[in-house]
């Protein structure tokens, strides 16, 4: 019995030993679970951290990217603006650059004609003046009197295109104004015609005004004036002598025509 008992005892004590190494070894299993459970919890926690801190570094850039991307289209915007208003300044200065060269051209060619209708009666009137004063001794008091009278006729044309370019004149200092008026065509030209009356005498050129019979116009009298002496003037240059000369206005055009020559 005593080594029954004893037996028992043993049989106890190793059993209880056996329990309390397995519930040792549960108790360190499950801490070592919790501690797996909790490194697990730990690195899913880092991982959602770093992804949350990644998506928030990424939500950051784009937005300063989007800033960047409409304050860069904001310049180029401006930029674009202000290369526009150069281009359009730029234009704006060729534009005037261009209408200064054809004004100065145009006052040079002006200037040019005028010289040209002044320096034609005054040689004119320099050598019929020479003339009389050559045989003065010789001429009676008829023959004076109608030279006087030519002499008249040539300081009336020279006086004329002295106020024409003194209105020129006038016109690039204060600016030009147009004053429009009914204008009879055949008496201006008429008038136009009566500056160049030696020099048709002397060419035996005839103007016809047939052409011009009633007919007016709306226009500023003075520059109509110039243009018709720049006209008789260059027909009177080129054509050849006993010529007629055929003023027309037709279809809003004036035009001064020869038609062969005097019979």
């Amino acid at each position: 019995r005593n080594e029954l008992a004893g037996l028992e005892v043993k049989y106890q004590s190793e059993k209880k030993e056996k329990e309390n190494q397995l519930l040792k070894q549960q108790s360190e299993i499950d801490r070592l679970t919790i501690e797996e459970n909790e490194r697990k919890s730990f690195q899913l926690k880092l991982i959602l951290g770093v992804s949350g801190l990644v998506l928030i570094l990424f939500i950051f850039v784009i937005v300063n990217r989007i800033r960047s991307s409409r304050k860069l289209s904001a310049q180029n915007e401006q930029i674009n603006k202000q290369n526009n208003t150069l281009k359009q300044l730029n234009s704006d200065l060729i534009e005037s650059e261009d209408r200064l060269q054809q004004s100065n051209e145009a006052k040079a060619e002006l200037l040019s004609i005028i010289s040209h209708d002044i320096s034609s009666p005054v040689n004119s009137l320099y050598n019929y003046q020479q003339s009389v004063l050559d045989n003065l001794g010789k001429l009676s008091k008829e023959e004076l009197s109608s030279d006087f009278i030519k002499i008249n006729d040539h300081t009336k044309q020279i006086h004329q295109l002295i106020n024409n370019l003194l209105d020129y004149s006038f016109t690039q200092q204060n600016g030009f104004v147009k004053r429009i008026s009914e204008i009879d065509l055949k008496s201006l030209s008429e008038e136009c015609i009566s500056l160049f009356s030696q020099s048709l005498i002397e060419k035996e050129i005839k103007c016809d005004l047939t052409g011009l019979q009633n007919t007016k116009v709306n226009s500023d009298i003075n520059l109509l004036r110039l243009i018709i002496r720049n006209l008789l003037s260059n027909a009177l240059k080129f054509s050849p002598e006993k010529e007629l000369l055929i003023f027309q206005y037709k279809n809003g055009i004036f035009s001064i025509t020869n038609k062969g020559k005097l019979l």
